[in-house]
């Protein structure tokens, strides 16, 4: 690997890093509640966060076509590289451990959600059901000019 190949591996690394602690900073930053207010807002954190998941998979497939050898292994910068994957491996773990917490709300907020959903199919068919009734009602017996 030559001298460029190696700074835009590093430069690539440390992309991703910054991604990802971006990605951690909005994850310790969100605090959600199990209430109805909080499914949009929990929706809307995930698809941002989606984004910048992404870019860290762009990074990813980019940092995948760099091949290390045996030699580059030995070398002061394999140390960086080292280092810089090993930062990132923590964050990630820091993410995950977060998400673990979140995923008991989001279970709740989905189970929310969910008697939501019931609740106006029952409320749909209820209404449909007096719909039904008063429109199929003749309404003759009520003459009132006598």
């Amino acid at each position: 690997m030559n001298s460029d190949d190696k700074k835009e591996l590093l430069k690539l690394l440390k992309q991703k890093k910054d991604c990802l602690q971006t990605i951690l900073k909005m994850t310790k930053e969100r605090k959600f509640n199990v209430v109805e207010e909080d499914v949009e807002r929990f929706y809307n954190f995930f698809q941002k966060r989606e984004v910048f998941f992404e870019k860290c998979r762009n990074i990813d497939n980019k940092i995948s076509g760099y091949d290390i050898s045996d030699d580059d292994k030995k070398s002061f910068f394999y140390k960086d590289v080292e280092k810089t994957e090993s930062e990132i491996k923590e964050i990630i773990r820091q993410i995950i451990a977060i998400d673990e917490k979140n995923k008991v709300i989001m279970e709740e907020l989905m189970r929310l959600i969910k008697d939501n959903i019931r609740n106006l199919k029952v409320s749909k068919q209820v209404s449909k059901g007096y719909n039904d009734f008063f429109y199929n009602e003749s309404y003759g017996r009520f003459d009132s000019s006598n």
